[in-house]
């Protein structure tokens, strides 16, 4: 049996209820010379019969089971198992239009003739933002796009060449097993840095699982803290493509993209901002690539890769105090006069609870 064209891998864990539109969806591809991998990562429910239910009425579809290892590592299964040149991804709570892989096929078609292209990208139907189109082949302007966000820092919305120029051996979602998330940014990062091209269209094709109480965005949603591993990713992140030499011109962009993810909401642990502008610091950063920052932001920042620190902690507690000051006390006015009188948070006067001669 010949080998199929493109393997598309998804992991799974006790999805049952969604699972079945994901599947359906690859079932409908216009490309019909695929493989499925579904990958059953220890699932406790329903998933894995699902998979099998399928599997007996179409070839295509093939069922790994393992212990449960996490999403790295059911990815990985499905990369070591597959057979076609070229890789995609989907997640069992997403589904994808008809001609999703066959769209993502197609720019890697003048490929064939010799010039190696590494990755298409489709982009999502909830992104309006980052349409953009065309074949791109320098790699400080393919590490913008990826700062951008108009390479997506995910796996599920991209059709991969199996082989990267220069590796022996697929790229595996390799990460420390103590990593909880992270690791499809970094798995991106790295191949696009090996991509001699990278291919963009704008056709929006996949369908991002954005609702439910079992999908993976909803759950990532709830996660009140982010874990040690998420920081470290982006400081593996960083590290490499400092070595790789294309932050150079990006440092800016840089900037823009890893603040909001390391210091979410604005806030900035001085212990954990003293790190990261050691390392910026290596980078060449200066207070010129945060200058259109928010003004609260850039003075932490400025301080920060400055080595001002006293300085830093006294800007800390004044915008605390100019916070709390705020929040002592309160008056509230709506076109009929006082409509909220606060002091420490106690309110002395609300005009729905009291009439207005009251005051």
């Amino acid at each position: 049996m010949p080998s199929p064209l493109i393997s598309v891998i998804v992991p799974i864990y006790n999805m049952e209820s969604l699972l079945p539109r994901c599947l359906d969806s690859l079932a409908a591809q216009t490309l019909r010379d695929l493989e499925i991998i579904c990958v059953d990562d220890g699932s406790t429910d329903g998933s894995g019969g699902i998979v099998r239910k399928y599997a007996s009425g179409d070839s295509r579809f093939r069922l790994i089971t393992q212990e449960n290892s996490g999403r790295a590592e059911a990815r990985n299964a499905g990369i070591r198992a597959a057979a076609a040149p070229y890789l995609g991804f989907a997640d069992p709570d997403d589904y994808v239009e008809p001609d999703m892989v066959q769209c993502s096929y197609s720019p890697f078609l003048p490929a064939e003739s010799g010039e190696s292209r590494g990755m298409a990208e489709e982009k999502l139907l909830h992104i309006e933002n980052t349409a953009c189109d065309g074949v791109f082949t320098e790699k400080g302007e393919i590490f913008r796009l990826f700062l951008e966000d108009r390479i997506t820092g995910v796996v599920w919305s991209k059709l991969f060449r199996r082989l990267l120029p220069g590796c022996s051996a697929p790229l595996e979602v390799r990460l420390p097993s103590s990593f909880t998330s992270g690791e499809d940014t970094l798995y991106v990062s790295r191949t696009i840095a090996r991509c001699r091209s990278v291919a963009l269209t704008s056709e929006k094709l996949y369908h991002y699982g954005l609702g439910g109480p079992q999908s993976v965005s909803s759950r990532n949603r709830k996660a009140e803290t982010r874990p040690a591993s998420y920081y470290a990713v982006f400081e593996m992140l960083t590290r490499e493509k400092l070595r790789e030499g294309v932050l150079g011109s990006n440092r800016t962009a840089y900037m823009n993209y890893i603040v909001p993810l390391l210091f979410p909401d604005n806030e900035m642990p001085a212990g954990r901002l003293r790190h990261w502008a050691e390392l910026w610091r290596e980078a060449d950063i200066t207070s010129e690539h945060v200058c259109g920052m928010p003004r609260e932001q850039r003075a932490y920042l400025e301080a920060a890769l400055a080595g001002r620190w006293i300085y830093l902690r006294l800007l800390q507690c004044f915008w605390k105090f100019k916070t709390a000051r705020r929040k002592m006390f309160r008056l509230r006015f709506s076109k009929n006069g006082i409509d909220t009188l606060q002091i420490l948070g106690y309110t002395l006067y609300s005009a729905k609870k009291f009439p207005r001669s009251s005051l």
